[in-house]
């Protein structure tokens, strides 16, 4: 298996193949989940409301889960 992740960032952040693979199973996961929450705030509340999620909350939730991955990825690097 191959994973996307790799095949573009490869050259910016060396990690282990596993390392690779897992930061792609997470972040389909969190792209699944973010657009499962769209969904659920777009037909359940008004659209000021969901414009104001989907401008300030989802990318605030993305940026906090991308940062806790780079913490938890520390492992898999290379140096």
């Amino acid at each position: 298996q191959q994973s996307y992740l790799q095949l573009i960032l490869d050259e910016m952040v060396s990690m282990t193949k596993e390392g690779w693979m897992l930061l792609t199973r997470r972040l389909a996961w969190a792209f699944f989940v973010l657009a499962v929450a769209n969904e659920v705030v777009w037909r359940s509340f008004s659209t000021d409301v969901w414009v104001k999620v989907e401008t300030f909350g989802f990318p605030i939730a993305l940026f906090v889960f991308l940062w806790l991955q780079l913490a938890s990825m520390q492992k898999h690097m290379i140096e």
